[in-house]
C-alpha cells in the first residue's frame, strides 16, 4: 500500500515493511519556514551563530578568553540577520554570559556564589525575544545552559560529564533549527507538499543497517556465492552484496519484497538490518527498478557515507 507522507521500511523486524516517515523528509519538512506567528524556529544560519555564541561563551567562562572577539562577531550577525533587535542580540549574548559564570561557579568554583549566578542567569531570561515562541526561547535558554555546563566540564576534566553535556548541546541546537519530535506538519497533505517542495527529486535509499547499528564489510565477497561476473571481487559491503545476491537469484521484485530478500540473506550472518527510506511517498508493492519510469536517458549517482557507530 502506499505510505501516507514518506515511507521507510519498518527498523525494527527483518520481515515486516510497515511504511513510516522518511527521515530525509521529515527534515525537510521541518526546515520550513513557519506561518504566521511567533518562530518556532530559527533560520539555518542564525542558529548556527547561536549555536557558536553559547559554545564561546562557555569556553570563556572556563578560561579562553580568546573567544571573546569571536562572540563579539557572531552577535553582529545575529543582528545583521534582523531575526532579533539589537538590545534582543546584546541580551542574548548577556545571556550566554550568564550561564557560562553559572557553569563555572558550579563545576569550576567553590560554590560559595553558585545561587548568586545562577539568579543571574534566571534573570537573564527575561524578557522573552518577541518574535520567537516561549518554546523557543526556552530551547535557547537551554542550548547556553548545556554549552556552558560541557565547556566548564571538560576544564574540569570531568570527561562522562563534558560528553553528557555536549550531547545535550547538540540536540537543543537540532531543536531551535527546527528538527525533532514535533516540529514538522502534522497534516499529511501539508507534510507531502513542503517535502516535495523543498526537496523535487525522488530519492529511494537502500541503506546498510539501523541508525544505531554499523554496516559490516566483506573482506570475501566469494562467501555469498555469487559468480565471478555478478559484480567487482574482493572486497565490498555486506548490504551491498546482498543486493547483487537477490537480483541474481530473481531479476524481479517488488522494494518491499527486495529489502525483505536482502534482510534474509544476510539473518545468521550479520547483525545488521539493511533499511529503505524515500524523500516522496511510495508504493512498495510497486516493481523495483534503478532507472525512473519516465526516465530521460540521464543517470545520476548518489555517493552515501558511511556511519559507523562509536566513531567521529
Amino acid at each position: 500500500s502506499t505510505a501516507q507522507g514518506q515511507s521507510q521500511a519498518d527498523d525494527q523486524t527483518r520481515d515486516g515493511i510497515e511504511p513510516m516517515p522518511s527521515a530525509i523528509a521529515a527534515a525537510a519538512a521541518a526546515a520550513e519556514g513557519d506561518e504566521g506567528g511567533p518562530l518556532r524556529k530559527f533560520p539555518a544560519d542564525f542558529a548556527g551563530e547561536a549555536m557558536e555564541v553559547a559554545r564561546d561563551a562557555g569556553l570563556v567562562a572556563a578560561g579562553d578568553g580568546d573567544q571573546q572577539a569571536d562572540i563579539d562577531e557572531s552577535i553582529q550577525e545575529m543582528i545583521a540577520d534582523g531575526i532579533f533587535t539589537e538590545a534582543e542580540c546584546q541580551q542574548f549574548a548577556s545571556l550566554a554570559a550568564c550561564a557560562g559564570a553559572a557553569a563555572a561557579a558550579e563545576l569550576l568554583g567553590d560554590g560559595s556564589d553558585l545561587e548568586e549566578k545562577q539568579q543571574a542567569f534566571t534573570d537573564a531570561r527575561e524578557p522573552k525575544p518577541e518574535a520567537i515562541s516561549e518554546e523557543l526561547w526556552k530551547r535557547t535558554c537551554e542550548l547556553c545552559w548545556s554549552g556552558s555546563l560541557w565547556a566548564c566540564a571538560e576544564q574540569a576534566g570531568d570527561d562522562a560529564r563534558a560528553a553528557k553535556e555536549k550531547r545535550a548541546f547538540q540536540r537543543h541546537g537540532r531543536a531551535i533549527k527546527g528538527f525533532g519530535p514535533g516540529m514538522g506538519p502534522t497534516d499529511p497533505a501539508v507534510y507531502e507538499q513542503r517535502a516535495t517542495e523543498l526537496m523535487p527529486s525522488n530519492v529511494i535509499m537502500f541503506s546498510g543497517c539501523m541508525d544505531n547499528q554499523t554496516s559490516a564489510d566483506v573482506s570475501n565477497t566469494a562467501s555469498f556465492g555469487l559468480p565471478s561476473d555478478a559484480g567487482p571481487g574482493g572486497a565490498g559491503g555486506a548490504c551491498t552484496n546482498s543486493m547483487i545476491k537477490a537480483l541474481h537469484e530473481q531479476p524481479e521484485y517488488s522494494w518491499a519484497n527486495l529489502l525483505k530478500r536482502m534482510r534474509e540473506i544476510l539473518d545468521g550472518n550479520y547483525t545488521q538490518i539493511p533499511q529503505m527510506s524515500s524523500s516522496h511517498s511510495v508504493d512498495l508493492s510497486t516493481q523495483f527498478s534503478v532507472t525512473h519510469y519516465e526516465s530521460s536517458g540521464k543517470f545520476r549517482a548518489l555517493l552515501v557515507g558511511i556511519n559507523y557507530v562509536g566513531t567521529s
